[in-house]
């Protein structure tokens, strides 16, 4: 290791600490930048949120990287859970136009819609709208629906059904609601209303 320039700790689990090439706290930094993508962009329930945010700006890496330091995370282990949290956290303080993704993938982890992620979330006696766009899954009357906005207009945003008999914590179907039927579409909608 000597010869080619590496140090490494003498103890397990060995690592490198230094080369001719890389200071210490670049290799800091790529060990924390591995923990931030093996929590977020390697974990399923957060990919295509963090897939997003890598994609659509390019500052977002260091960003969030900053952000798990300076809350004393980026070396704890988090439970899923968790990683939402913060994640929807720091989309609150630096990505608001991002929250409403973070919301769709905490619902569709099957995370509590108890918790800040899903404030938005309407559960109580949800109808479901004239029309919508289902996404995934079959709707039928047994699932307990709620109801995600993503602005003031109450029919505008995302349906979520849940299998009440089996206590599935993910939903079984989703579906986006639509103001007006869609003319001249391939996209399948459903008119709901009973009296049609």
């Amino acid at each position: 290791a000597e010869e080619l320039g590496i140090r490494d700790s003498p103890l397990p689990p060995y690592e490198v600490l230094q080369t001719n090439e890389i200071s210490v706290n670049e290799l800091q930094t790529a060990r924390q930048l591995s923990r931030l993508l093996d929590g977020f962009y390697n974990t399923t329930a957060w990919q295509a949120i963090t897939r997003k945010l890598i994609l659509d700006d390019n500052d977002f890496l260091r960003r969030f990287l900053e952000f798990l330091i300076d809350k004393n995370l980026i070396d704890q282990p988090m439970s899923l859970e968790k990683r939402g949290l913060v994640l929807y956290e720091f989309c609150s303080m630096h990505y608001p136009a991002y929250k409403i993704m973070v919301t769709i993938a905490w619902i569709e982890a099957g995370m509590s819609l108890k918790k800040k992620p899903a404030e938005k979330v309407k559960t109580k006696r949800q109808m479901p709208p004239e029309y919508w766009e289902v996404i995934y899954g079959n709707y039928k009357e047994s699932l307990r629906l709620c109801f995600l906005p993503i602005d003031d207009n109450t029919q505008n945003g995302y349906w979520f059904g849940f299998e009440s008999e089996i206590q599935k914590a993910e939903p079984v179907f989703k579906a986006k609601g639509i103001m007006e039927r869609y003319q001249n579409t391939q996209s399948p909608q459903i008119n709901t209303d009973k009296s049609s």
